[in-house]
């Protein structure tokens, strides 16, 4: 062996190289990863010594290639694995649940906004019924106070056959008292009822045909004066003094509501009338005692121009006189609960002495004659009861007439 043969294989036994480990350059050969000669030193002719490393490199980039399909089908095999395809499977759900939660994120958000907006909607209803439930009660409330404080309906039929009732009484005690002598009365305060009720009270009550008549007017004075002025039965002087605040309020105020709407007119002063009488009958109670003393001060007021007969007992006549006073008590509350207001009046004369008939007003004794407007009335037995307003407190512009007066006529 040469010694470029001895000095190859002692290389390579040095090296300790293993077969297919070694790459051939020229005549020598360096392990893979090993570093080469810089410069081919196997034939210094230039280009057949490059074309000789030409081949080599050729080789090289192959084995490269080769190297790189294999990992590429290996992963391409790993790819296709099921495990692979579950994992892309995962993905693909994991992205349509992050989906899914951004949708729910947006429904919720757009659910809250919602609830929120119904919530505020429930409050303002909760609010506005607690409102109307308040004004509910309010009104009931004040509706039971009205009803509880006398506003009481009372039809014109009972008013009506109240005083049909009245005149019922006086009819019967003034029969009873035509045939009795008269006298003239000393008494000031008596002649002026009899001036009252009868202006010719003087030349009439002595005439037998107008005696009964007269009498008649004078018991009707008694009732008109409890029931305009009040009396001590019921509540004493109050009872009397809220009568008078009463007649001038109703003299003050206005019939109809006022343009402008301010200030109290009829209508508020029928209320607050109806709701103080409704307090007096609560708060005061009819005393009996000055009943029973009233009665018998009238019984000695009719002894003033008159003498009872003996036939007839004071104690007869005193019980028709608490008749005709109950009576009238019992109307004057129902006058005086109602929302409308009822003024006894007497009818209105002309000045002159021929007073004329008026149908809408009046309702006469007569014999065997017709009734005109050129009738002339000598005078009134009863006066007329006349109504402003309603039970309704309404309407306090229109007047009716109720119960007409009853008139004698010539």
């Amino acid at each position: 062996m040469n010694s470029r043969g001895k000095t190859s294989s002692q290389h390579q036994s040095g090296m300790g190289a293993q077969p297919g480990n070694f790459i051939a350059t020229g005549q020598q050969a360096y392990p893979i990863g090993a570093s080469g000669p810089l410069v081919d030193v196997s034939n210094y002719g230039g280009a057949s010594g490059r074309q000789s490393n030409a081949a080599p490199q050729h080789r090289f980039n192959g084995q490269h290639n080769s190297s790189m399909n294999e990992f590429l089908t290996v992963q391409e095999s790993r790819m296709g694995h099921p495990a692979s395809e579950r994992v892309a499977d995962l993905y693909q759900e994991l992205e349509k649940s992050r989906g899914r939660q951004i949708d729910a994120d947006n429904q919720y958000r757009q659910l809250k906004d919602e609830y929120q907006a119904l919530e505020k909607r429930l409050q303002d209803s909760n609010t506005e019924l607690e409102n109307a439930i308040r004004e509910r009660d309010e009104k009931r409330l004040l509706a039971e106070s009205a009803n509880w404080i006398g506003s009481t309906k009372v039809s014109d039929d009972a008013i009506q056959s109240m005083w049909k009732q009245l005149g019922y009484n006086i009819r019967a005690m003034s029969r009873s008292l035509a045939k009795c002598q008269v006298r003239r009365p000393q008494n000031d305060d008596i002649r002026n009822r009899l001036s009252m009720a009868v202006p010719r009270w003087n030349k009439l009550l002595l005439n037998n045909d107008h005696k009964e008549f007269v009498i008649s007017a004078y018991l009707w004075a008694i009732v008109a004066e409890i029931i305009e002025e009040g009396s001590e039965i019921m509540g004493g002087d109050h009872g009397m003094n809220f009568k008078a605040i009463r007649a001038e309020f109703i003299g003050a105020a206005p019939e109809g509501d006022k343009p402008s709407g301010r200030g109290p007119t009829l209508r508020h002063v029928a209320r607050w009338a109806a709701q103080g009488a409704a307090l007096f009958g609560h708060f005061f109670v009819r005393n009996e005692q000055a009943f029973r003393i009233r009665a018998a001060w009238e019984i000695e007021g009719l002894k003033a121009f008159m003498a009872f007969p003996k036939d007839k007992p004071s104690a007869d006549l005193l019980q028709e006189m608490k008749a005709i006073i109950d009576t009238a008590l019992e109307l004057d509350e129902m006058l005086m609960n109602s929302k409308a207001i009822f003024t006894i009046r007497r009818p209105e004369s002309d000045g002159s002495k021929n007073q004329r008939f008026d149908a809408t007003e009046m309702e006469a004794f007569i014999q065997g004659k017709d009734l005109s407007s050129k009738t002339v009335v000598e005078f009134a037995i009863s006066p007329m009861l006349i109504k402003m307003g309603n039970a309704d407190g309404c309407n306090y512009d229109s007047r009716m007439v109720v119960c007409k007066s009853l008139v004698v006529c010539r």
